[in-house]
């Protein structure tokens, strides 16, 4: 309860005319998560969600990109993690859609609620702007403001995207199941 009452108190504060780039980030959040739900199946989005992880933990665990990362420009290097994330997620991407796996999941169209759908959609996005942020160097991180730092950076915002999608899937599984056993 704390978190919405300091993230609403600083929301009311914001001069959102000299805050450009964390209005930025949100109408990025706001679009992508449109699009996500708009677009693309359930089955899809998972996908999406597990090739998010899988990118994360690959550019995260590559001792070569901090080597990398030391001998560049400090120009260069503030962009390297965001791009090698980028770029893995990016081969990622081109491999599910070669393969069957994702046209089986977009053709496997399955009805929900629209709540569910809803949150389909902002979760992977709020997990994709917060891996990108917090891939960003600490110099580029400082100059980004209070709402968006706590809803995307901050300990508590990264835990929340990190674990929310799983959660939620594994809270999507138990209801498939114990509605299945009603039927």
């Amino acid at each position: 309860m704390f978190f919405m009452s300091e993230a609403l108190s600083y929301l009311a504060s914001i001069n959102w005319s000299t805050s450009g780039f964390d209005l930025f980030i949100f109408l990025l959040f706001a679009i992508s998560a449109a699009l996500y739900g708009l677009l693309l199946k359930r089955e899809q989005i998972t996908l999406l969600m597990i090739m998010m992880y899988v990118a994360f933990g690959v550019v995260t665990n590559i001792p070569y990109l901090n080597w990398l990362r030391d001998r560049l420009t400090e120009a260069s290097s503030s962009l390297l993690m965001p791009l090698a994330f980028l770029l893995v997620f990016g081969i990622l991407f081109y491999v599910f859609m070669r393969n069957r796996l994702w046209s089986a999941a977009g053709r496997r169209l399955s009805a929900g609620a629209w709540w569910f759908a809803i949150i389909y959609s902002v979760l992977p996005a709020g997990l994709l702007i917060s891996i990108i942020l917090n891939l960003l160097p600490l110099n580029v991180m400082q100059n980004i403001n209070g709402l968006t730092r706590l809803v995307f950076l901050s300990s508590e915002g990264r835990t929340v995207w990190i674990l929310a999608p799983i959660l939620f899937m594994t809270f999507l599984s138990y209801i498939r199941r114990s509605s299945s056993y009603d039927d």
